[in-house]
């Protein structure tokens, strides 16, 4: 029954979930060996030296001007973006970012901690989205294709150049110089090489002229690029 007037009053026993339901903390559900030896979180905090003297974290204070913003021409996000692009187990995808931030202080103690943070956490983001856009994208051409299969030949009765071995050999030939030294002169190229009579004279020649194009219009931007990024460099950190 219930405590009477005269009943004696008991202490309160105070267990553990009573602390917790009164005092809204967690509890630990750590095991002994955890709680003995600390952390066992459920992050791992990077430790950073916040201090550091590296000569990228002197250009800053130093010389804040002369830090690239962070565009898509900065190294440092270039850098990252080739990494996490190229490779989805890499760890910059799952370490801390005060690690990541640490593994190349050349290039990334160009900028205070907290805004690397943020630029990180958002590249991320983005590059994730777009892979998970190309995926979607890439299951709904399998369905396309599966549920209305190309023809063997285009309308005009030709094979489809994109799946051609005229494709790969024009590639080839770009590389190696072939189209230049036959410049002009397509009917000669195609005596070189049987992928070649896949297509009529005309239908090859169209492709020639297009690959080669496609092949001194890359070169010309690789060029440039390169150019433009090294005065930039001896601009800034000369």
């Amino acid at each position: 029954g219930g405590r009477g007037r005269g009943a004696v009053n008991q202490p309160t026993r105070l267990t553990e979930e009573t602390v917790v339901s009164r005092l809204g903390c967690r509890k630990d559900t750590r095991c002994p060996e955890q709680r003995s030896r600390g952390g066992g979180g459920t992050a791992n905090r990077a430790v950073r030296d916040v201090n550091c003297k590296c000569s990228a974290c002197e250009i800053r204070g130093r010389n804040p001007a002369s830090v690239p913003t962070w565009g898509d021409q900065a190294p440092a996000k270039q850098h990252l973006r080739l990494i996490l692009t190229g490779d989805h187990t890499h760890r910059y995808w799952n370490d801390p970012p005060g690690t990541v931030y640490d593994s190349n202080r050349q290039l990334f103690h160009l900028y205070k901690y907290e805004r690397f943070r943020t630029n990180l956490n958002t590249l991320k983001k983005s590059i994730k989205a777009d892979r998970e856009r190309l995926q979607f994208d890439e299951q709904a051409v399998m369905e396309e294709l599966a549920a209305f299969p190309r023809p063997e030949r285009t309308t005009q009765g030709n094979i489809f150049y994109d799946t051609s071995k005229t494709k790969q050999k024009l590639a080839e030939h770009a590389l190696d110089g072939t189209l230049e030294r036959f410049k002009g002169k397509p009917r000669e190229l195609k005596t070189t090489c049987p992928e070649y009579d896949e297509f009529e004279d005309k239908e090859f020649r169209k492709h020639v002229n297009n690959t080669r194009q496609r092949h001194l219009g890359s070169v010309g931007w690789q060029f440039r690029r390169n150019l433009e990024g090294s005065k930039d460099h001896h601009a800034k950190y000369a």
